[in-house]
Parts: structure tokens; sequence; C-alpha cells
């Protein structure tokens, strides 16, 4: 099973660069619904970050999460893999366990990106944790 389209919403604030930007570049490009406040031609537009997320552990998740959506289409028999098959067993969170998928990691990354506009639930522990996971996912090996 293929990852699904990227859906999240992709706010920061306007001095966001690489790769978040690529990202939100990504989403604007293949025309996928909602991309925050933004228009498909300035997906950013008046967005900021909920409070105490750094801009840069932001763009960091924004960038791996990027990578895993193209690792889980494009590698062959990437998709499905176990976290723990993958030996990331010990950067586990947002509820996922060994035996979830890099498809689950990668629905857990985005919905952490979901709620880290303004006003939004996701932390910045959550976005750190989420990147030390990701991070291991898309190592090369």
């Amino acid at each position: 099973m293929k990852a699904g389209p990227i859906h999240a919403n992709h706010c920061a604030t306007s001095s966001v660069v690489q790769p978040a930007a690529a990202l939100a570049g990504y989403v604007a490009a293949t025309t996928v619904v909602g991309v925050g406040a933004g228009t498909t031609t300035n997906p950013l537009k008046n967005c900021t970050l909920a409070s105490g997320i750094s801009l840069g552990a932001f763009n960091t998740n924004a960038g791996q999460i990027l990578a895993l959506h193209y690792n889980i289409n494009l590698v062959p028999t990437f998709t499905g893999q176990s976290i723990g098959a993958l030996g990331c067993s010990a950067y586990l969170t947002a509820g996922l366990t060994a035996l979830n998928s890099v498809n689950d990691a990668f629905a857990a990354a985005v919905t952490l990106v979901d709620h880290s506009a303004s006003g939004g639930s996701t932390t910045q522990s959550a976005i750190g944790a989420m990147n030390l996971l990701l991070n291991c996912l898309n190592r090369e090996s």
C-alpha cells in the first residue's frame, strides 16, 4: 500500500526555509488540498507555528516527511516495512509500535504537522521525537 497524498496543514512562518518550503511547494504543485491559510501560489501566507515549536525542528520534520513519502512510493519493498524490521524501535513515538509500518509512521508524522499551526496541539517534544524516528527510517543502509 502506497502512502496517501500529503494533506497536512502546512503552515509555517513567512520566513520558513527549505525543506519545509519544498514540502509546501510539493503540496501546491500536486494540487493536494489543505495547504492551510495559503493558496496554491503562496501556501505559507498568513501561517504561524503553534507556540513553542521551533522553526528548525518543524523544517526538519517537513523534510523528513517528504523523504519518507518518496521512499514509500519510489523504493521497491519499502512500503509496508515494519519500524522494528528497519531497526528503528529505539525511536518509537506517537503511539507507534515496532510492528507498525513505515506507512503508519508517515500518517503519524503528517498528523503532527496537521496540528502544528498556531493554536494547534503539536508540541516541540513531539516533533523532536518524530524527527528521530523519521531520521532512522529514512537513513541509507
